[in-house]
């Protein structure tokens, strides 16, 4: 009898550390270059993901979606165990960690054009990304509401090749994923060109939500452990990041929670 209750310790020992080492399954836009790689098993957000859960022990396992489909994974909880990019403030059920402040949009024009402030985009042809209005505010609303010419697509790579081409004036869109593609199209045709960021926007805050409290808890407690290493950093340097305390929201002391 002592050495069957010594097996079953064993055995529960055992199934426990699996538990706690299981496999996550993480949602993964295909089309968020240069924070996700699909073809690469890489980016800048997924090696983040990636090496946070590492530090509590779990592997992650990519699943491969189209960046509209993230949000239909909320209402499909058998699919993802965590979904990146969520908006800060989206009601869904599910378990906040520690958010995240990796996007920062700019209006981004040819050498020539002259914008200090949002208001100067009422008399521009502006092309934003898709959900543009909704994630910039209202005075951004305000500042296109009127124009004929305004609009969004989902295509970041169509984004910039038409900003190229002269079809539009400005476009919206983030900056490392901007200068991504720039870098791309260069190392395609060999043409360096050169185009202007004006910070007329705040970084903007993205979740990454789980649908188990205790997986978002981890997930948050790993990504302080690799921002205390240093691994943080050198993600971060690896896509031209510099300073990990932008990206990491200092005040989101309590992930967890249910959005």
């Amino acid at each position: 009898m002592v050495a069957i209750r010594a097996c079953l310790a064993a055995v529960l020992v055992s199934l426990s550390g699996w538990l706690q080492a299981a496999e996550v399954v993480v949602a993964v836009p295909i089309s968020l270059q240069p924070y996700f790689l699909p073809f690469k098993g890489s980016g800048l957000a997924y090696d983040m993901i990636r090496a946070a859960f590492a530090a509590q022990g779990h592997t992650v396992r990519p699943l491969y979606v189209s960046g509209r489909t993230l949000t239909d994974l909320i209402r499909d909880d058998s699919r993802a165990d965590c979904i990146p990019m969520i908006s800060t403030g989206a009601e869904h059920g599910w378990s906040r960690t520690r958010s995240t402040r990796l996007l920062h949009d700019f209006a981004i024009t040819r050498p020539g054009i002259q914008l200090s402030e949002m208001e100067d985009l009422k008399t521009k042809r502006v092309l934003a990304y898709e959900g543009a209005r909704i994630y910039l505010g209202e005075r951004f609303r305000a500042a296109v509401s009127d124009s004929p010419s305004y609009r969004e697509i989902y295509n970041h790579r169509a984004q910039v090749l038409l900003l190229l081409q002269g079809s539009v004036d400005v476009i919206v869109a983030d900056g490392l994923l901007t200068s991504w593609y720039l870098n791309y199209l260069k190392e395609q045709d060999g043409k360096d060109t050169e185009v202007v960021f004006h910070d007329l926007f705040a970084p903007v805050a993205h979740d990454f939500i789980c649908r188990r409290a205790e997986l978002a808890a981890e997930f948050s407690t790993g990504l302080s452990q690799i921002a205390k290493s240093g691994e943080l950093d050198t993600i971060l340097r690896r896509y031209g990041v510099d300073d990990s305390e932008s990206v990491t929201d200092p005040l989101r002391e309590d992930p967890g929670g249910p959005g």
